[in-house]
Formats: structure tokens, C-alpha cells, sequence
């Protein structure tokens, strides 16, 4: 719903837990549920210590920015599907962005994968917006880009890092605004 602020768990919960109205795996190294009016136009902060963000946690959220913790190591499918983020930078110890994880954010202008190992399929499909990609050719670990990927995004230009080893079908189709490719050494 796009009027839910706020989730809270009873404390006798034996799996969930709610932190200022989210809800986490009891051990908070799962970010479940955020609500998708909470904080509307604003920010979250993931806290330290969360490791993975689930199935659908911010789908719909109308958040313009996350700040992701450290710890942080994957987005499940759908983590962030259609959410309002404008940009997104994953930490330098990131591996993995599951299918369709980002796909549909109509806002999202700018993205640092930081240290990403796989894009899986679809991860970011249709964020027609999204202008500035960096795939940390700096940190070097980036290896797979799934079928689709980056689907129908509007960058100027790519540059693979050398770490890339396989670049799935369609990984780069429909981007119209693309000029500029740079394949690494790997690929």
C-alpha cells in the first residue's frame, strides 16, 4: 500500500522483528519489509550488519535515496522493483544483484555497483533513465552480466572492467542513447 508507513512486529515473534516500523530477520541480517510510504521523498539508512536485502523489501517505496551498509552482499529479485530511488551505490564488497532486482525505477539517473560480482538477468530493465553507469573498473570484480541486464537504459557510455568474463545475450539492448562501448580484457 502506498500509504503504509510503518510495520511493527510483536516481540514474541520468533523469525521477524520491526526497527522504526521495517521489518528484519530477528537477527537483522535481513531487511524484509520496508513500507512503501515511509519516508516518501526522503532517505533510509540500511543499518550495519544487514547482509541482504529480500524478495520485494523496497518494491513501490517511494524513497528518493538508500544509504547501504558495508555488510550489505546481495538484492534479491525484486529488492527494489519499480521503487522512486534517484541514485544507487552498492558498497565495494557487494556479490550479487539478483533477476529484476532494480528493474521499472523510472527515476534512478546514476549507478556505482561497487564491488558486484553478478548482474543477474533483467537487474535493471527499463530504468530508462539511468544515465551514469559505473562498473567499478577500478575494483575489478565484476564477472557476469545476465540476459538483459541493463535492458533499455539510456547511457552514453559502458566500459567493462577486465574481471568480465560473460556478457549474456541482450545484456545492453535497446539503449538508444549508447555511443561509446569498451569491452575488458576478459570479455
Amino acid at each position: 500500500s502506498p500509504r503504509l508507513t510503518s510495520i511493527e512486529v510483536d516481540a514474541a515473534n520468533a523469525t521477524c522483528t520491526s526497527v522504526d516500523g521495517v521489518v528484519y530477520s530477528k537477527d537483522l541480517s535481513h531487511l524484509a519489509v520496508y513500507p512503501s510510504g515511509k519516508n516518501a521523498g526522503g532517505t533510509y539508512a540500511v543499518p550495519e550488519g544487514t547482509t541482504v536485502i529480500d524478495e520485494s523489501a523496497f518494491a513501490y517505496a517511494r524513497l528518493d535515496s538508500v544509504t547501504l551498509p558495508d555488510t550489505l552482499h546481495e538484492v534479491a529479485e525484486l529488492g527494489f522493483a519499480r521503487s522512486s530511488l534517484t541514485s544507487l551505490t552498492l558498497p565495494d564488497k557487494f556479490e550479487t544483484i539478483k533477476g529484476r532486482a532494480f528493474w521499472y525505477m523510472s527515476k534512478l539517473t546514476r549507478l556505482n555497483i561497487g564491488g558486484t560480482v553478478t548482474v543477474a538477468s533483467s537487474a535493471f530493465l527499463n530504468d530508462n533513465a539511468l544515465s551514469e553507469v559505473n562498473l567499478r573498473t577500478d575494483l575489478n570484480r565484476l564477472q557476469r552480466i545476465g540476459e538483459g541486464a541493463f535492458d533499455r537504459i539510456s547511457a552514453r557510455s559502458i566500459t567493462l572492467p577486465d574481471s568480465v568474463t560473460t556478457v549474456e545475450k541482450e545484456a545492453f539492448a535497446r539503449n538508444s542513447a549508447l555511443t561509446e562501448f569498451h569491452l575488458g580484457a576478459s570479455t
